[in-house]
């Protein structure tokens, strides 16, 4: 049993009713060492990125799904060089030098950006990230200000800079 959580969304489950509430939507961004020669850019499409060592979630991630169809739409199979469990580690493994990943810029914030760049991608891409609960059940008082102030530090990152309202 859980009282709220945060997920990109929809999520489903076959023996417990969840209910989906959407917060944002992030924008897909390429993320990659400042010094690389694709981080000036103001985009990237699939193609630029073709020849590049990435690197991805494990399969069957819901962030890696989207990855991979926005390379499939634009025509060219991704190369993975390294497949990670969780977001923040591929971040630290781009950080390491390891190639380029595809986050969002809400969720990279989890590592020191500092020699990072992020590039949108192009034709942009974006995916729902919402809370969840088991539906019938009501949300209790920690679980509401939890949100309260989740709501509140997502609209100060996007106050932060036109970079962040853009990607948020």
């Amino acid at each position: 049993v859980y009282d709220v959580g945060i997920a990109s969304l929809p999520v489903t489950h076959s023996l417990v009713a969840i209910e989906n509430q959407p917060l944002l939507s992030v924008r897909a961004e390429a993320v990659m060492r400042a010094d690389h020669p694709l981080a000036r850019r103001a985009s990237l499409s699939a193609e630029e990125l073709a020849g590049e060592p990435l690197v991805g979630l494990w399969p069957n991630q819901r962030w890696r799904r989207q990855v991979d169809d926005f390379f499939r739409s634009g025509g060219v199979t991704a190369r993975y060089a390294i497949e990670a469990q969780s977001s923040l580690m591929a971040c630290q493994l781009v950080r390491d030098g390891a190639g380029i990943t595809i986050l969002d810029r809400l969720a990279a914030r989890a590592i020191d950006l500092s020699g990072i760049a992020l590039v949108p991608l192009v034709p942009e891409r974006r995916i729902l990230v919402g809370w969840i609960h088991q539906r019938g059940r009501r949300l209790n008082a920690a679980a509401e200000a939890f949100l309260d102030c989740m709501r509140r530090s997502v609209e100060d990152f996007r106050a932060a800079s036109s970079a962040n309202a853009e990607a948020v």
